[in-house]
């Protein structure tokens, strides 16, 4: 949007992206972001978990997954192959 609200320097939304992307990481990395004395998955454990019962309920089937916004870390972590239980 050139000469509007939204024309921040380019490097603002870089460091949005850097800050997020390191976030995820962490996130995946450490097994206790993400948990709760109601909730004692990790995000690796629960990314995990809804890739397991999504393969499930499709048997097979092809998806096609669309990613809204940077996560490749996250993205990474179920890769675009994905078998149950790994």
């Amino acid at each position: 949007m050139i000469g509007g609200a939204f024309n921040q320097p380019t490097w603002d939304l870089e460091r949005i992206f850097l800050l997020m992307r390191q976030l995820n990481e962490k996130g995946i990395q450490n097994p206790r972001i993400g948990t709760s004395s109601q909730h004692s998955k990790s995000l690796k454990e629960t990314l995990r978990d809804t890739c397991d019962a999504l393969a499930q309920k499709l048997r097979s089937r092809p998806i096609q997954y669309i990613e809204l916004g940077p996560e490749p870390v996250k993205t990474a972590s179920f890769g675009t192959s994905y078998t149950p239980g790994n």
